[in-house]
């Protein structure tokens, strides 16, 4: 997850093809339907950027500045990703994963 800053996702797609296959690879056992509908992870571009999303299914990522709101399911994982316990949170339709550093999870029922 701290690559996604590192910008050459923006213009090199097979670099965001190896990024997003390294995130399903964290996930062999589970079916496609149990992945993660995305994560929202701290943004380090700098002002006006807070937080980032990539998006498992269509291999998006997107940066949202401080005032704009994220898509309702991910806008409940932004206060957890700027945390700085959590390294990143992943977002499921009924569950929020918050990622510690370590790797261990935190759940947050809906």
């Amino acid at each position: 997850m701290a690559r996604l800053d590192a910008g050459t996702h923006h213009a090199d797609r097979t670099a965001l093809d190896a990024l997003i296959e390294a995130i399903a690879n964290e996930f062999p056992e589970l079916g496609i339907e149990q992945h993660p509908m995305g994560i929202v992870s701290q943004c380090f571009l700098g002002a006006p950027y807070e937080v980032h999303i990539c998006d498992l299914g269509g291999g998006i990522v997107e940066h949202f500045e401080t005032f704009r709101s994220m898509p309702p399911l991910y806008e409940r994982g932004r206060a957890l990703a700027l945390h700085q316990s959590y390294a990143f949170v992943e977002i499921y339709p009924d569950t929020l994963r918050a990622v510690s550093i370590d790797g261990s999870v935190s759940v947050i029922e809906r």
